[in-house]
């Protein structure tokens, strides 16, 4: 390529090519602002503009214009960079905006039929270039005039072909291609077809190839290469060189002639404005009489400088914090110099700065840099006239083009020693704006939670207005309730919000005009209840639980109302078994958490139910059934005292369990035929323990006792403790309850109930005393 890309991606203030002032129809930026807004919130640069309808934009060049101005003008100013182009075979180009440009050149050829006879001929070709704002595509035109033909001449075939070129990755595709005729055809239809380069698919550059754009809004370059030949002479040429992007903010995209500088024009003349073209006015050519205040102060942005440094558009999406800090600076600024009420004048103030907010050299950039050599100016003035200003300022960045990463420079026009001369008279009117015609659509109804269609229509037949839809809360709506919408500023939208009740929903359109605008309509989007729903996560189905021991209920559930309230009972499924149950409050749902112990009476199948009810009383409810039961255990002897012997056999359930010892001889009783056995039912919930011993002798057959045996019973028909013993030293016992002192020394307790330290109901065949010596005999456990 004729040239690497760093040059070409360079800061376009470092051009000499100015473009003509951009025209913007008063049906973008008249009255942009009407009434003064809180601080935090005033118009400021480009945030609600869209400046999409004027097709009288751009100014462009005619042949006839193009040939005129390039006879009296030429493609000026000529610079060094211009000179070693042409040394290089890029042919300078008249721009006269960033979407206009011509050139026109001269073209020689010779024609010897017999040499060394040979006759020279001429004749002019035109260029025209135009490039488009909302479609990747650059046209051209070519006409042949000023004929000058020797006799020998007309047959000679003369052939031009228009080529595009890219630079990095970039892409793009050719039009009419080659176009050849004779010098007569040429004389009779001397224009070729329109030429369109078709720049659509190209990628952009990726960001190490941007050094002051983004990638994100797909740039590429690329420049016109243009080939004459004929028999005598082939000549080729490149120029026209353009920047495609396909940024949103700036009508979707488009192709410009990127050399061109951009400038913004502020007509001191406007009565909308005034006060704010004053301030732009002194912070560029009086930058010592602006605050805050510093010697030698310089503002940048001003062309006609003695060191002119431009401005850098930034788009707000792509640098939210620096944009804010801009301004956060400018206020402290009108603060400490108007005081904290500055906005409160009549009319309102608001605290306007420049550079611009939406610049990189905004009133932060001092601040971040010390060593920076430009300021900022602050200052609090009419409120009206710096959002109206504002609003022509984001008509310009996007009717002009002007891509995040832009460099442009700011004009004061209409006063003395301004750009633009002292002229005084008023600027064009323009024509009278039709206000915008709005219908927010039918009332609605839906659910709490869930996106409700709203059908709203905005049309505008001189503007595309500012959309923008809002709400408020009915009498019936709890604090809290918070509703979004799909698309703010779409006429065709969702709305959701987090509790029932009665909504009033606005659509409103501005189309920056003043009264009438903005214009809104409201209607009514009516929202139900709809109840929580709940699912158990602990216990699961079929599990068994201890009754003695706390039964923990874990339950999730969600609620499309994100600003509801709950509560929570669980029922047990059992006579007082109903609990509230904690209830941890998440967005869109949450859990409940219960404990309840089910004791000895409650053994048995049961059903565990939740209950969710929101504070519209919907509610939602699960279940689970479980089995409760309570542990068993037995054992055949036992003894504390100068002798310990622990639970022989020791048995215990869950699960079931059964052990049998034929004799047992021990330092304090013989036993034969020892059985234990515990079960518990997992579908009843029913514990059985049994214990038995067919014989036992003591103080070495001093005592004798047979037939003993207990039995201990839980389920849901409640609690069953039972023993029987045979004869005790031949004495006839069975199953009564009582005791009897063998020897004077023995104490024996037969049949007994009791209860031990824990809780757990025991019954005992047989308990003996000897001294101390305590020894229990088929005993029975529950709990």
């Amino acid at each position: 390529m004729s040239r690497d890309l760093d040059e070409v991606v360079r800061m376009q203030g470092k051009s000499p090519k100015v473009s003509e002032a951009t025209p913007l129809g008063e049906e973008i930026i008249a009255d942009a602002v009407a009434e003064a807004a809180p601080d935090d919130e005033f118009l400021d640069d480009e945030d609600q503009v869209d400046g999409t309808k004027n097709n009288r934009l751009y100014y462009y060049y005619s042949l006839n214009r193009c040939r005129e101005r390039w006879d009296s003008e030429g493609p000026q100013p000529i610079d060094e960079k211009d000179e070693a182009d042409l040394a290089a075979g890029i042919y300078p180009v008249m721009y006269q905006n960033h979407f206009a440009a011509c050139m026109v050149r001269p073209i020689e050829f010779t024609v010897c039929d017999v040499w060394p006879v040979c006759t020279s001929s001429t004749m002019r070709l035109t260029i025209i270039a135009y490039g488009n704002r909302g479609k990747r595509e650059v046209r051209f035109r070519a006409l042949f005039d000023q004929f000058d033909i020797s006799f020998n001449a007309f047959d000679e075939t003369v052939g031009l072909d228009l080529q595009c070129m890219s630079y990095g990755n970039g892409r793009c595709a050719d039009g009419t291609g080659r176009v050849t005729k004779t010098v007569a055809e040429w004389l009779d239809d001397p224009e070729i077809p329109q030429t369109t380069f078709d720049m659509s698919s190209s990628p952009g550059l990726a960001q190490n190839d941007l050094p002051f754009h983004t990638a994100r809004d797909n740039i590429s370059f690329h420049e016109a290469k243009i080939e004459l030949t004929s028999q005598s002479l082939t000549t080729t040429w490149q120029t026209f060189r353009f920047r495609c992007d396909t940024a949103e903010y700036a009508s979707g995209g488009g192709c410009l002639f990127h050399e061109v500088q951009a400038v913004h024009r502020v007509d001191t003349r406007d009565a909308r404005v005034a006060a704010e073209a004053q301030h732009i006015r002194d912070a560029l050519y009086d930058p010592r009489s602006t605050v805050p205040s510093s010697a030698g102060k310089r503002v940048p942005g001003n062309m006609a400088a003695a060191d002119p440094e431009p401005l850098t558009r930034m788009l707000p999406e792509y640098n939210p914090s620096w944009y804010d800090a801009n301004h956060a600076q400018a206020v402290r600024t009108c603060k400490a110099v108007w005081g904290e009420r500055y906005a409160e004048t009549d009319p309102p103030s608001d605290c306007d700065e420049f550079p611009y907010r939406s610049t990189e050299q905004g009133s932060n950039y001092p601040i971040f840099d010390p060593d920076w050599p430009f300021s900022y100016s602050a200052r609090a003035l009419n409120a009206s006239h710096n959002r109206t200003a504002g609003a022509m300022l984001g008509a310009w960045y996007r009717q002009d083009h002007i891509l995040h990463g832009d460099n442009f420079w700011v004009e004061p026009t209409g006063c003395a020693g301004c750009g633009g001369g002292d002229d005084d008279g008023p600027p064009d009117p323009g024509p009278t704006n039709v206000p915008p015609s709005v219908d927010a659509g039918p009332d609605r109804s839906g659910d709490e939670g869930s996106p409700v269609t709203l059908d709203g229509t905005v049309t505008d037949p001189d503007d595309v207005p500012i959309i923008s839809w809002t709400y408020s809360a009915g009498d019936d709506i709890d604090a809290g309730t918070v509703c979004t919408f799909g698309s703010p500023n779409a006429a065709r939208t969702t709305i959701t919000c987090t509790d029932d009740g009665t909504f009033t929903v606005t659509l409103t359109a501005d189309d920056g005009h003043g009264p009438p605008s903005p214009v809104s309509d409201s209607a009514t989007v009516t929202l139900r209840n709809v109840a929580p729903t709940g699912q158990i996560s602990s216990p699961t189905p079929g599990q068994m639980i201890n009754a003695r021991q706390p039964a923990r209920v874990d339950a999730t559930f969600t609620d499309p109302a994100k600003n509801d309230t709950h509560t929570c009972l669980v029922d047990y499924g059992e006579s007082g078994g109903v609990e509230h149950g904690r209830v941890s409050q998440q967005d869109g749902g949450g859990t409940c958490t219960a404990n309840h112990v089910y004791g000895f009476d409650g053994l048995g199948p049961r059903t565990i139910t939740t209950t969710l009810t929101d504070d519209d009383n919907g509610s939602g409810t699960d279940s689970v059934d479980v089995v409760v039961f309570v542990p068993g255990a037995g054992h055949a002897l036992s003894a504390t005292g100068a002798v310990g012997i622990d639970p022989t056999p020791d048995v215990r359930c869950p699960p079931d369990d059964s052990q049998s010892i034929a004799t047992l001889d021990t330092a304090v009783a013989s036993l034969d035929g020892l059985t234990v056995t515990c079960t518990v039912s997992p579908s009843t919930g029913r514990t059985e323990v049994h214990s038995e011993v067919l014989d036992v002798t003591l103080l070495e057959g001093l005592v004798t006792i047979s037939g003993l045996a207990s039995t201990c019973t839980a389920d849901s028909d409640g609690i069953t403790r039972t023993s029987t013993v045979g004869r005790i030293n031949g004495i006839p016992i069975g199953t009564g309850t009582g005791s009897l002192t063998l020897l004077g020394l023995v104490e024996i307790h037969y049949n007994e109930q009791t209860t031990d330290s824990q809780g757990r109901l025991v019954q005992n065949a047989v308990r003996a005393n000897l001294l101390g010596q305590e020894i229990v005999i088929a005993s029975c456990r529950l709990g």
